[in-house]
């Protein structure tokens, strides 16, 4: 299995948005999908909206290893990362969202799409910011990513990738598992 310590692009953005990768994984291929800490049990600031261990992912049979699918992304117009409240008291609900844009349409980027289509998803995106070095988690145990969208525009050759969970954000800080074939 490969792994990678989240690490930010080394190309520098121009305006704060989302870096130059996403990495997606079904919510069914983790062994473990680790959580912040619990609200009011963190010693430091930040503890509760941190996840530091690393997320593990279930062995398959062969040669094949579970882990996240790194997309990359159009650096200078690589998107944007969302996190807000909406609804109306009592059932107010928080929901993260991105929108990112990748080059062409090829049989990978096509294979991609289809194997996504209909899971339950965590996705992770790089901050824009290289001297963050962060990586923010969209999605959860109990609300994943629920459809990754996109569309295609022949005129300018660009996959543009959205979806939501009704989770909190979170900060990545583990390793990142990439899935090898």
């Amino acid at each position: 299995m490969s792994k990678l310590k989240a690490q930010p692009s080394r190309v520098q953005a121009k305006e704060p948005g989302m870096g130059g990768f996403l990495w997606i994984a079904d919510i069914e291929q983790f062994n473990v999908l680790q959580k912040p800490l619990p609200v009011f049990t963190g010693s430091t600031v930040g503890d509760e909206a941190t996840i530091t261990a690393n997320h593990t992912f279930k062995t398959l049979a062969g040669f094949t290893t579970n882990g996240f699918i790194k997309i990359p992304l159009i650096p200078t117009n690589s998107g944007k990362y969302m996190s807000k409240r909406e609804g109306d008291y009592p059932s107010k609900k928080t929901v993260s969202s991105f929108e990112g844009q990748a080059t062409g349409l090829n049989a990978a980027q096509l294979e991609m799409l289809k194997r996504f289509k209909g899971l339950n998803l965590i996705v992770l995106v790089q901050d824009a910011e290289c001297g963050n070095e962060k990586v923010y988690q969209i999605g959860c145990d109990c609300k994943p990513v629920d459809e990754l969208a996109y569309e295609f525009d022949s005129e300018t050759n660009i996959v543009k990738l959205t979806g939501s969970a009704q989770c909190d954000l979170a900060v990545y800080s583990g390793t990142i598992a990439i899935q090898t074939i």
